[in-house]
C-alpha cells in the first residue's frame, strides 16, 4: 500500500506540473535522442554497438565511430545529471525552470555524480565477489560452476537492487547540497525494503518490457524509444525525489 502511494505521488508530480516537467527535460532529453539516432543514421551502428566495440573496433569511418560514441555517452550522463538535480530543486525547493531549460548546478551534480557512482559500485559489490571464484575456477568445475552461477545470480539481483533502492536518499541530499551520509540514508530507510523493491521494480520491469517489443529501425520506433526513455528517466528521478521527502523530509503524501 506504501508503495503505491509513492508510486502516485510521484506520477502525479510529472504531470500535474507538466509545463514545467517539459521545460525541465524535454529539450534536454530530445536533443539527447535526436543525437543519439543521428550517430546511428550517420554511421550505420547503433550507439550501444559503437561504444562496447572499444577503440580498435570501433573505427571504420574515419578513425570516429568510437571516439563520437564516448563523446555522446559523456554528453547523454551530463545531460541526465542536469535533468535531475533540477527535478530533484523544483520539488523540494521549488526552484521553477525560468526558461525552456533548467539552470545547471555545476557543484550539486559532480557531487550527484560522485553519489551516482558510489551507490552504483556499493549494489554492484555482491555480483562481483560472486564472478570472481567463476573466472578463477571456470576451467576446472565448468558446470557446477555455471549452475551456482545461475542460481546465486537470481538470488543476488533482488538483493542488489535492494541496496540501490535504500541508498537513493543520497541523490537527492546531494541535488540540495546537504550533507547525507550512506549511515543516514541506510537508517532512514530501514524497514522499507519490501516497500521500495514494489516500487522501483514493478515499473521499470514493465518499462524494460514494453521497450523490447519493437525493434525496427522506423521513425515509429524512436518515437517510442524516446518516449519510453523520457519516461524511465523521470519516473525514476521523481521516486527518488517522492521517498527522500517522505523518509527524510517526513513530507506526507497526498
Amino acid at each position: 500500500m506504501k508503495a503505491w502511494k509513492l508510486l502516485r505521488q510521484s506520477v502525479l508530480q510529472l504531470f500535474k506540473n507538466l509545463p514545467d516537467t517539459m521545460k525541465i527535460s524535454g529539450f534536454l532529453y530530445g536533443l539527447i535522442a535526436i543525437l543519439r539516432r543521428g550517430y546511428e543514421v550517420y554511421f550505420g551502428i547503433s550507439f550501444d554497438q559503437a561504444l562496447s566495440a572499444g577503440p580498435e573496433q570501433g573505427q571504420p569511418i574515419n578513425g570516429w565511430l568510437w571516439p563520437s560514441a564516448v563523446i555522446l555517452s559523456i554528453l547523454s550522463i551530463v545531460t541526465m545529471l542536469w535533468i535531475s538535480v533540477a527535478w530533484h530543486r523544483y520539488i523540494l525547493l521549488k526552484q521553477a525552470p525560468r526558461a525552456f531549460i533548467p539552470e545547471f548546478y555545476f557543484k550539486p551534480t559532480l557531487v550527484y555524480f560522485q553519489k551516482s557512482v558510489l551507490m552504483v559500485l556499493l549494489a554492484s559489490l555482491p555480483m562481483l565477489l560472486l564472478f570472481l571464484p567463476y573466472w578463477m575456477y571456470q576451467d576446472a568445475y565448468p558446470y557446477t560452476l555455471i549452475g551456482v552461477l545461475v542460481l546465486s545470480f537470481l538470488l543476488l539481483v533482488p538483493f542488489c537492487a535492494i541496496i540501490l533502492f535504500r541508498l537513493t536518499p543520497l541523490l537527492s541530499a546531494a541535488a540540495l547540497g546537504h550533507d547525507l551520509g550512506l549511515k543516514a540514508a541506510w537508517t532512514v530507510t530501514r524497514g522499507q525494503t519490501l516497500t521500495l523493491f514494489f516500487l522501483f521494480a514493478p515499473p521499470f520491469g514493465a518499462l524494460v518490457f514494453f521497450a523490447q517489443l519493437n525493434q525496427e529501425v522506423t521513425l515509429l520506433s524512436f518515437l517510442q524509444e524516446t518516449v519510453l526513455g523520457w519516461v524511465g528517466v523521470m519516473l525514476w528521478t521523481s521516486l527518488v525525489t517522492t521517498v527522500y521527502g517522505h523518509y527524510v523530509e517526513k513530507r506526507s503524501l497526498n
